[in-house]
């Protein structure tokens, strides 16, 4: 492969031969951000933005990103802000997700720099917004926010809105983010400290099932299994009344496992040794080892 610094090297003798082409312009630009030297990149695409109006979204993510360095000025982020603004404001999914992931994370990195509180209030429109435009990981980064809470005016408040957040997190699921769909379960199933509510076990078997089932889900063999025994454990909570009579085994074995956990329900010891006696009785190998049997 050839070296980024020899192919840079060779753009910029290209672009002396013909400064006038945008197209070998813009291939300096790269070739520079390539090279770590964003400062000759970011006045390349300066000098383009005019001709190419795509390199407003370059130009805004290496402004950004130089904005890491330890004393960044005023108008060093206003700078960057315009440049982002600019591309976001195409219409770009990408481009806005760059810009309110700034306006609401890293502005706070750069507590030196004034505006902190307008920066999260523009990120926090320009989010909601995109959310409601349909955008998956928008839904899904409002969803935590809500859930997790979210500093708007100083780090002392705190917003936590459980009902937005799941509002959210189940757009996001039904918008396609696998990482929703892998989250919904945990927040349905957590909202009622050891008082699940039926309605909200078959919400997280069916986004689990349709997790353990995608493709795009990528899991590896731990999550899969982990996935996969989840759902066990919420049908077996869910069927609860009918066991006794079903006499499936393992069921009542994953029964015994969350009351004796405490996992999605009250830990019950009582309960879950009643259950585990009923799947050692109908052959479950596992609970008779558990009982000695």
């Amino acid at each position: 492969s050839v070296d980024p610094k020899t192919i840079a090297k060779l753009c910029a003798e290209a672009v002396k031969d013909d400064p006038s082409d945008p197209q070998l312009r813009f291939l300096l630009g790269l070739a520079y951000s390539n090279t770590k030297q964003s400062k000759k990149a970011v006045e390349v695409f300066n000098e383009l933005a005019a001709d190419v109006p795509q390199v407003d979204f370059i130009l805004g993510a290496l402004l950004l990103k130089s904005l890491k360095r330890s004393n960044p000025s005023l108008s060093d982020a206003k700078r960057a802000l315009y440049w982002s603004r600019r591309a976001a404001d195409r219409g770009g999914r990408l481009e806005q997700q760059i810009l309110f992931s700034f306006l609401l994370n890293n502005s706070r990195h750069y507590k030196k720099l004034p505006h902190q509180i307008e920066w999260r209030a523009e990120g926090m429109k320009r989010l909601h917004q995109s959310a409601n435009q349909g955008y998956a990981e928008a839904q899904f980064f409002l969803a935590e926010i809500y859930y997790e809470g979210f500093e708007p005016d100083d780090e002392e408040q705190t917003i936590v809105d459980e009902r937005k957040a799941l509002k959210w997190y189940r757009a996001a699921a039904k918008s396609g983010s696998v990482r929703a769909q892998k989250t919904l379960p945990t927040v349905l199933l957590y909202r009622h400290e050891g008082r699940v509510h039926s309605k909200d076990i078959k919400e997280a078997i069916y986004w689990s099932r349709k997790v353990a089932n995608s493709p795009k889900s990528k899991l590896s063999k731990y999550e899969k299994e982990t996935t996969e025994t989840r759902i066990l454990e919420l049908e077996a909570l869910l069927q609860e009344s009918k066991l006794a009579q079903s006499g499936d085994g393992e069921s009542q074995y994953q029964l015994a496992k969350l009351y004796a956990t405490g996992r999605y329900v009250l830990r019950d010891r009582k309960t879950a040794l009643s259950w585990l006696r009923k799947a050692a009785k109908n052959d479950h190998a596992k609970a008779q080892f558990e009982l000695g049997i």
